[in-house]
């Protein structure tokens, strides 16, 4: 099977039966020539430019099926930590409004430096 017949093909996932793609590229063994994984870009990704999202990275062992116009492939969804409170001086904040709280001083002290 040549690579050009496998990038007509649709990927989806049976696992919550969506619409993941079109291939875009393989992973291949250079040594075997063998596929290690078929790469589908992610929604809205045209050719890899305009925001490049999120791409599946789905290894050989998990496609289920390849058919004529389609392949099924068993990708689980990956659920992301919330984020995690941390102390800081003894208030609880979360990561993310400490980042913004030292980027903003950063920025205060560049601009008094002028």
């Amino acid at each position: 099977m040549r690579m050009s017949e496998l990038k007509r093909r649709e990927v989806i996932n049976v696992c919550d039966c969506k619409r993941l793609g079109f291939v875009g590229d393989l992973d291949v063994d250079p040594c075997t020539g063998r596929i290690l994984a078929i790469i589908v870009p992610g929604p809205g990704c045209v050719c890899g430019f305009l925001g490049r999202e999120k791409e599946f990275v789905i290894p050989f062992g998990d496609i289920c099926q390849i058919g004529d116009d389609i392949i099924l492939v068993r990708v689980e969804e990956k659920k992301e930590k919330p984020p995690t409170a941390t102390p800081t001086r003894g208030i609880w904040t979360f990561t993310s409004t400490r980042m913004a709280a030292a980027t903003r001083d950063a920025l205060r002290n560049a601009a008094s430096a002028r």
